[in-house]
């Protein structure tokens, strides 16, 4: 074979390994999600809207992700998941650039919301944040039972389990910054308020009130405020 056929056979051999096929649309990993958000941002808004129902997370998953406060709230969830989810169709419907991160409790720039659903989580699960056209989605994604899912609507579902009981604890919560010692008094509350346990989560309320009132509420607007019963 002549030099110039081995230099062209090599060059077509080297440019065949340095383009691996794209990730299938449901493969793990943050280019495995781009890909499925593609393909879902791709078609109608009809479509998008069933590509995101499908996504709720069921009940075996559920009880794999969450940590134990948050195991007995699927049902939750479930309720509260099409009006949560909503924006995630809104956003892909609407297009733009595509971007995915890990989602980490510690994430300076997510909002505060998505900082506390962090620690909704099982230590150690991988999930995702997505910004769509430079404007983070309010959702986490996760990767259970072979298929991407949506969190969405836990910080909602949170604050809805302190505010049922006690409206101004929810309130707090909400206003609290979800770092050092806002969230050293945050945590107990949303766990008691969780797990149903009322005489610790009147205390865990009374220090966190204290401690807003103190000056460590500096997250207010981030999120949403609770609605009265």
């Amino acid at each position: 074979m002549r030099p110039q056929a081995v230099l062209i056979l090599a060059a077509a051999l080297a440019c065949h390994q340095a383009a691996p096929p794209p990730p299938a649309r449901d493969a793990p990993g943050p280019d495995g999600l781009v890909a499925w958000l593609r393909d879902a941002s791709a078609h109608d808004r009809s479509t998008i809207g069933r590509a995101v129902a499908a996504t709720a997370i069921s009940a075996t998953g559920w009880a794999t992700l969450v940590s134990a406060p948050y195991r007995d709230h699927h049902a939750a969830y479930l309720a509260g998941y099409p009006a949560a989810s909503a924006i995630v169709v809104d956003r892909l419907a609407g297009g733009g650039p595509i971007a995915v991160r890990p989602h980490y409790a510690d994430d300076a720039t997510a909002a505060a919301s998505l900082r506390r659903e962090r620690l909704a989580l099982v230590v150690g699960t991988s999930s995702f944040l997505v910004r769509i056209a430079d404007r983070d989605l309010p959702v986490a994604f996760v990767y259970v039972e072979d298929h991407w899912r949506t969190l969405a609507g836990i910080d909602a579902l949170t604050r809805a389990a302190i505010g049922a009981r006690d409206h101004a604890c929810g309130e707090a919560y909400t206003a609290a910054r979800d770092v050092g010692p806002c969230l050293v008094a945050s945590a107990p509350v949303a766990t008691a308020a969780l797990t149903g346990r009322d005489d610790e989560r009147v205390i865990a309320c009374r220090r966190l009130i204290a401690a807003v009132a103190a000056g460590c509420g500096e997250d207010r607007g981030s999120v949403a405020p609770t609605t009265p019963p």
